[in-house]
């Protein structure tokens, strides 16, 4: 699928506090996606195989738990263990499309860095609560020459803790955190039920819930969880939802332009959907087609399947980047940081044998080391003195060379600038900075004087260069003068 990354497994990611031993090597990998709606907890069990992934197995546990599981986490947890005791593998959690809020932009941009930024900004414009108690999460769906199809989302920063604290206490790994909505995503494109060309439509019921995903040229350009209430096959609940979708069809049409619809697809098990199906077919001039959700694997398999194709690309800590993972960079780094500890325990238990061995050999050389150093240090201090000696004595001949060299003198700079400058030229200042630049100000009744002034300084073997500064009229009386200054470098002389 677009946006998914080719790479190899990370390591578990867990709760802080817990860690999982890494799989290793892909073949022995083992992932379980995993879904939990209420009490209901579904999960698959992956692996890779020579044809793709392998279906190790999977099970559903509705769990002895009255209200939300997750405000009851040490009752939810012992449930959890005692009734899933061969759960294991590193675990994908899909997040339902009710709890998190999802948007499909063109960004701009193709650069990672700045597509993490934008999302930020666009997630702040759309999010009813503050962004910085959101978890937010993206991940790239087509990538162009300068743009980039990004779906995006953002869940409660609180329930992905409960979600994490649940977990830990369960003695599970928490790998990752995935929505739903990609999820149902990857196995219609699995199955090939996307249509290549022009809009499609895709509607999903699934436990009591209704996802929606427009499509166009076989991208997804929105996922929207429709509020059914109780009962989503009554007649009033489908024609508020179609009228929904409509508003969102009229959205896209002012955006991106209309295009035709190619089809409405309607995906699932034993829900009453005729109300639905009429509703549709007034609205849109299209083939409604009824789908079995049964003829796709579980959506938890689907899960796993995003998480194994994200685990090939060598990320060693969760999901590549442009890859949705909601769980938090502190998790990685708390559990990166305790299997480095661990790694080091290990390692420097092999170091203290080596530097036992070391330090013998080290204290027979260390004795003759010391002398031969105390020799030289005597040595350099014996020869400090004659070297400061001649160092001062080189300084003392430096300054009176330059002292007698005329050629370098202010009257011998003086003489020669007296010597070039044109009759039609006043010099009004001459300042002078030994081995550094002659400063020289003046004035005529016109500019070409000037830059004959300034030519004939260029041409002087005194100077290294000269540097014309600003010329400006002066009016005095009936005239109009105009001053000058230029800037002599002065060094060796020129060859």
């Amino acid at each position: 699928m677009a946006g998914q990354a080719e790479c190899e497994s990370p390591p578990c990611v867990d709760f802080p506090g817990q860690i999982h031993k890494n799989a290793g090597f892909m073949k022995r990998l083992i992932i379980t996606g995993m879904t939990f709606k209420g009490s209901v907890l579904e999960w698959t069990r992956l692996r890779p195989g020579k044809g793709g992934a392998e279906v190790l197995g999977g099970s559903r546990v509705v769990l002895d738990a009255e209200g939300d599981p997750l405000e009851q986490s040490e009752l939810t947890a012992a449930h959890i263990r005692h009734r899933c005791a061969d759960l294991k593998g590193n675990i994908a959690l899909g997040v339902s499309s009710d709890q998190l809020l999802m948007r499909v932009v063109e960004l701009p941009s193709t650069d990672p860095s700045e597509i993490r930024g934008m999302i930020e900004l666009q997630m702040d414009k759309v999010s009813p609560f503050p962004v910085d108690t959101m978890s937010v999460s993206h991940e790239i769906l087509r990538k162009g020459d300068t743009s980039s199809l990004v779906f995006m989302a953002a869940m409660q920063k609180e329930r992905v803790e409960k979600l994490g604290l649940l977990f830990f206490k369960a003695g599970l790994g928490l790998h990752r955190l995935d929505a739903e909505a990609m999820a149902w995503w990857r196995l219609l494109s699995d199955k090939q039920e996307i249509v290549p060309r022009d809009r499609q439509w895709i509607l999903i019921f699934d436990q009591g819930s209704v996802l929606a995903i427009l499509v166009q040229h076989g991208v997804p350009l929105s996922f929207k969880p429709l509020h059914t209430g109780e009962d989503p096959g009554e007649e009033a609940v489908a024609a508020e939802a179609v009228k929904e979708l409509a508003s969102l069809m009229l959205s896209v049409d002012l955006e991106q332009g209309p295009a035709p619809m190619a089809a409405v697809d309607i995906w699932c098990r034993d829900e009453k959907t005729e109300a639905w199906q009429t509703c549709l077919g007034c609205e849109f001039s299209c083939p409604i087609r009824v789908k079995l959700l049964d003829s796709l694997p579980a959506l938890c398999e689907g899960i796993a399947r995003r998480s194994m194709a994200a685990g090939k690309s060598g990320e060693r800590d969760g999901a590549p980047p442009g890859v949705l993972d909601f769980v938090p960079d502190s998790w990685r780094l708390t559990s990166s940081s305790k299997t480095l500890r661990r790694r080091l325990m290990a390692a420097s238990a092999w170091f203290l044998g080596v530097w036992l061995a070391g330090t013998l050999v080290f204290a027979a050389g260390y004795g003759l080391k010391v002398k031969r150093v105390a020799r030289l240090e005597a040595r350099a201090t014996s020869l400090q003195k004659p070297d400061d000696d001649m160092r001062q004595l080189r300084e003392r001949v430096k300054a009176l060379e330059q002292y007698l060299n005329r050629q370098e003198t202010a009257l011998e700079y003086l003489r020669e600038v007296s010597d070039l400058i044109p009759k039609d030229v006043d010099l009004t200042s001459f300042q002078h900075k030994k081995n550094k630049q002659v400063v020289l100000r003046g004035e005529a009744l016109s500019v070409n004087p000037i830059y004959d002034f300034k030519l004939a300084l260029d041409k002087s073997s005194l100077f290294k260069g000269v540097e014309m500064g600003s010329i400006q009229p002066n009016k005095r009386r009936d005239v109009t003068a105009q001053t000058f200054t230029m800037t002599c470098k002065i060094g060796e002389a020129k060859k």
